[in-house]
């Protein structure tokens, strides 16, 4: 009887084993499963990010050559309008000559006609 009830024993530490590894096993593959769909989630995640990181870069990138054209633009404004000031104060030097040249011509005038006078004068006497 003895070895009857050790195989009996046996058998249920051995039944006792099986559960306790089955268990084991469906908890390391519940384990496993988890990984390998937290993994694949975290990946298409980073596929995602990775895409939305090479958007970013590209307009990044457009932005920078669209801020430069912009700066090209605004220093070939400048110039325009700097070379436009030179012409302007240009016209003005030659407006303040011809109103000299002016000026001086109406003082000319002024003279003339104040020297005709007294010539008519003179000629009144003398006619007189």
């Amino acid at each position: 009887m003895k070895v009857d009830d050790l195989t009996s024993e046996l058998k249920a530490y051995t039944a006792g084993n099986d559960r306790r590894m089955v268990v084991q096993e469906d908890r390391l593959t519940s384990y496993i499963f988890e990984s390998q769909r937290l993994l694949t989630r975290d990946g298409e995640r980073i596929v995602i990010q990775e895409g939305q990181n090479e958007r970013l870069e590209a307009i990044a990138a457009n932005l920078s050559r669209s801020y430069e054209q912009t700066q090209q633009q605004i220093q070939m404004q400048q110039q325009r309008m700097e070379l436009q000031q030179q012409q302007l104060d240009i016209q003005q030097q030659q407006l303040d000559i011809q109103r000299q040249r002016l000026d001086t011509q109406d003082e000319t005038l002024r003279s003339i006609n104040a020297a005709v006078e007294r010539l008519e004068a003179i000629v009144t006497r003398l006619m007189d």
